[in-house]
């Protein structure tokens, strides 16, 4: 069981104000009573020995002149001399008493200086303490807080990952629906033979698809190709690709570089360009304005 502070400060400063033992110490507090009654004794014995001296001189001195009587000085002397006794007694009495009082309010005063020092001490130490958890606490709530957005960030980073991952494979898979869009876009032969004329026949129909099974396969290749580029723009803008580190946000870049295919078909397939326009417009019009925020952070820079 943990010891309570302020146990520890009740028998700390009892122990600070327990008294020492021994003849020593007892010298050391009853040194005033020790002098005090010293000096009584020898003033008595002094004033006693005088007196009696003055009475024996007297009464030799009235020997010889007068001879003896029945009432000397010497029959005085015993009054005298308890007298002087009584008066010495009281005087210690009193002295004694003054010590005694003077002792207990000493000791009174010591004990109230105790008591208040033991009240601060607890005061301190439970203010302490509340100070103490006070800080525990918050360290807590900081660890807690830290550690959620931690989780936050790694939640975010492993679907970014993922997306990356998803989005990769399903543009450079081989045998795919993509990778065969992207061979008919780049490929000259392959464009001007399999889908450039599959295009000027569904341009010329406009809204209206009048094309037959096959040619409508290719086509529906064409739209999956775009619909991944759709998906790798979307990524490319959103807050989830900050996620990545540096290096993979490069290799995003590298690798799955939307805009170089808008510019590509923009520049070099002016059929495909023309159905783009009309079926996927809002495609074009977010990549070009992706472009143009592109060029003014150039234009900036150069600046």
């Amino acid at each position: 069981m943990t010891p309570v502070p302020g146990n520890q400060l009740t028998s700390q400063d009892a122990s600070a104000h327990r008294r020492p033992s021994g003849i020593r110490y007892w010298f050391l507090e009853n040194r005033l009573r020790l002098v005090v009654v010293t000096i009584s004794i020898i003033l008595i014995i002094g004033i006693t020995v005088a007196v009696s001296l003055v009475f024996i001189n007297q009464y030799r001195l009235m020997i010889i002149k007068y001879g003896v009587k029945d009432k000397t000085p010497l029959d005085q002397l015993g009054s005298f001399i308890g007298g002087i006794s009584l008066f010495f007694g009281a005087l210690l009495v009193w002295i004694e008493a003054n010590i005694i009082t003077s002792r207990n309010a000493k000791i009174d005063r010591d004990m109230r200086e105790a008591a208040l020092k033991i009240d601060r001490d607890m005061r301190e130490a439970a203010l302490k303490n509340e100070r103490d958890i006070a800080n525990k606490e918050f360290q807590l709530r900081e660890a807690a807080l830290a550690a959620e957005q931690n989780n936050i960030a790694t939640e975010q980073y492993i679907s970014a990952v993922n997306s990356f991952r998803i989005l990769y494979d399903e543009f450079w898979k081989e045998g795919g629906a993509v990778s065969k869009a992207r061979r008919w876009i780049i490929s000259e032969e392959e464009y001007n033979t399999v889908l450039k004329p599959i295009l000027v026949e569904r341009n010329n129909t406009g809204k209206h698809n009048k094309l037959v099974a096959c040619k409508n396969e290719k086509m529906e290749i064409i739209d999956r190709f775009c619909s991944i580029l759709v998906r790798i723009q979307s990524f490319t803008m959103s807050n989830e690709i900050q996620s990545l580190e540096e290096g993979q946000r490069a290799l995003w870049v590298k690798i799955l570089h939307g805009k170089y295919w808008i510019n590509f078909i923009d520049e070099n397939r002016e059929d495909l360009h023309n159905y783009l326009k009309v079926h996927w417009k809002e495609m074009l019009e977010a990549y070009k304005m992706e472009n143009e925020k592109s060029s003014d952070k150039t234009h900036k820079v150069v600046n």
